[in-house]
């Protein structure tokens, strides 16, 4: 009897990407990027179904090295707010250019590294305009258990809610901006960045 080799897996999107953004000098920045990397080497966001490198001999065995890439970091200040808020909206545009949707956006998931804040917790990720198969309070009620497919806008539903978790902070501009995500006024993750409010 031979063996037969179990097949390489293909994959809809890495389940860990690692987002990195730069604050400069922790001050809201103009030149502040985004950056997708998987252990150092940048991710080809357009390449939407990627094998996973297999040894040969491996029979399909697949082994994921994973370190810590950041900390859970206080949020204080308006600014600190705003570097977060812009640098998770950087993340959304590169992600949402590709019809992909993180679909699991809250404070656990965003933690702080030594280039900025990194969005984290992949797993739920999909292409943009699917259903959802599971309840949370994190999704909108319409949105919850399939009712309706899950859009970019959603992405944005999730950051306002999230904003809004800093209500002491998101006074004024910050709390519009917060109420204009979660009531969708925004075509895209693009357009809410361009209408950030600066304080």
């Amino acid at each position: 009897m031979t063996k037969t080799a179990v097949p390489i897996i293909k994959l809809h999107w890495l389940p860990y990407l690692q987002t990195y953004c730069r604050a400069a000098k922790q001050q809201v920045s103009a030149d502040d990027t985004v950056l997708t990397q998987v252990n150092g080497t940048v991710v080809d966001l357009l390449g939407r179904r990627r094998k996973l490198p297999v040894e040969s001999g491996d029979v399909g065995m697949v082994a994921l090295k994973l370190r810590p890439i950041g900390m859970h970091a206080p949020i204080v200040t308006i600014n600190q707010l705003l570097i977060l808020m812009k640098q998770l909206l950087l993340t959304l545009t590169a992600l949402h250019k590709q019809e992909w949707v993180h679909r699991d956006i809250r404070i656990d998931n965003l933690v702080h590294g030594s280039k900025g804040w990194v969005l984290i917790d992949w797993e739920l990720a999909g292409p943009t305009g699917q259903p959802v198969f599971w309840n949370s309070t994190y999704l909108p009620s319409e949105v919850n258990a399939g009712q309706m497919p899950y859009t970019t806008a959603t992405d944005l539903w999730q950051v306002g809610r999230l904003i809004q978790r800093f209500d002491t902070l998101s006074a004024g501009a910050t709390k519009h901006f917060a109420n204009q995500l979660i009531s969708g006024q925004f075509m895209s993750a693009e357009d809410a960045l361009a209408a950030m409010p600066e304080k």
